[in-house]
Parts: structure tokens; C-alpha cells; sequence
């Protein structure tokens, strides 16, 4: 059966496609329930909306601030707990300098120079597992 997309589809799609909110965040934020929205997202309709809001820019943005924030946690707990994990102490230090020193959109970087230094961060964290 075809999904008739009205506002509120595309509303829960922007969410969804923004990584901000958790699912439950966007259903109140949308007046529907969680399960509806669960629901949503297997329709083809809905899928299409996401890859329209899903753009590579913004998923490079939602992929650092994902990263950005794994390495605040990850300091937190260091702090908390007082746990010596090194490295992954000096990845999170790492994700932190660099965005801190970002200026502008790209940091002045190519995309190809930005996906190198994720994979730099992400091979940091997997050692430090």
C-alpha cells in the first residue's frame, strides 16, 4: 500500500536525516507514536524522503559530531572512573584539537583530506578497543 507523504512525513525525515534527536525525540517532536515512526521508515516513500535530506555533506557532519561526541564520553569516563586507557585518551584529544581548530565548513580541507583524517580517528579508537 502507498504512503500518501504529508507534512508530517517530511518533518520526521529531516529528523531522522539530522542524527540529533533519538526516535522517541522525533515521534513527540512529530505527535505520532515511536512505532509509527519504526513503521515509516521501512516504506519505500519514507526512504525517499531520507536520501533527498541525506546529503553527503550532512552526512560527514553527522558522522563528526557523532565522533566528537564518542570522544567526550570517552575523556569522561578516563575522569569518572579513573580508568589509564591511552589510547583512547589520545583519540579523543585528537577529535577534540582538530574540530576545535576547524574554521569554516571544511576547515579549509578537501573532503578527501577530511574522510583521511576520520579514518586516522576511527583506526585510533579501534586500537585503543
Amino acid at each position: 500500500m502507498s504512503m500518501k507523504i504529508t507534512n508530517k512525513h517530511k518533518k520526521a525525515a529531516l529528523l531522522v536525516a539530522q542524527g540529533y534527536l533519538s526516535l522517541k525525540q522525533i515521534a513527540d517532536e512529530c505527535q505520532i507514536a515511536r512505532q509509527t515512526l519504526i513503521v515509516w521508515k521501512t516504506k519505500p516513500e519514507f526512504k525517499a524522503l531520507l536520501m533527498n535530506y541525506n546529503e553527503p555533506l550532512m552526512d560527514m557532519e553527522v558522522r563528526e559530531r557523532n565522533l566528537l561526541d564518542a570522544a567526550y564520553r570517552a575523556l569522561q569516563m578516563v575522569m569518572e572512573n579513573s580508568v589509564n586507557d591511552g589510547a583512547k585518551v589520545n583519540a579523543a584529544k585528537y577529535v577534540i584539537d582538530v574540530f576545535r581548530n576547524k574554521k569554516g565548513t571544511a576547515g579549509g580541507k578537501t573532503s578527501l583530506e577530511n574522510n583521511e583524517e576520520m579514518n586516522n580517528i576511527l583506526q585510533l579508537v579501534k586500537d585503543g578497543e
